[in-house]
């Protein structure tokens, strides 16, 4: 189970931020586009399983968004089948599902849910001090210095 936790964040993470570098930050890659930052040690091709990433944007299901950055991701992660779920209204839904423990693999922390709650939660992602320098926004992301 902890393998499943710790690959479902790794891939969230990459996905989360293959979707930000779009709109910024990415790293020029020569051709006028930009490719995600991040890396993760291991050879991408060789992992492998699903995963269900919860989310609030609805209007970037319906519209066949998300289907892009899938199609993207897979391209380094050809082996992670990826399935999204729509749910409107996130925020409740999502704060029940966190107590009854079907809360998918991947999500965004839901506003109910408090700094010292994230490690019932969430997998550890780093300090925010070995992070800052890469992300914002981290102290409300944080327990204990870790995010």
């Amino acid at each position: 189970m902890k393998t499943r936790k710790t690959l479902a964040l790794t891939v969230g993470v990459m996905m989360a931020l293959s979707a930000l570098s779009a709109c910024s930050g990415g790293k020029d890659n020569g051709n006028g586009s930009s490719a995600p930052t991040t890396e993760v040690s291991g050879k991408p091709a060789d992992i492998s399983g699903d995963i269900l990433v919860l989310t609030h944007r609805t209007d970037l299901l319906d519209d066949k968004t998300l289907d892009k950055y899938v199609a993207e991701f897979q391209k380094t992660y050809p082996k992670i089948n990826v399935k999204f779920e729509g749910i409107t209204a996130y925020d409740d839904e999502v704060t029940i599902r966190l107590s009854t423990g079907d809360f998918g693999d991947v999500l965004s922390i839901p506003n109910g849910v408090t700094t010292d709650q994230l490690p019932q939660f969430f997998e550890p992602f780093g300090t925010v001090s070995e992070l800052s320098s890469k992300y914002q926004f981290l102290p409300q992301f944080s327990a204990n210095n870790t995010v």
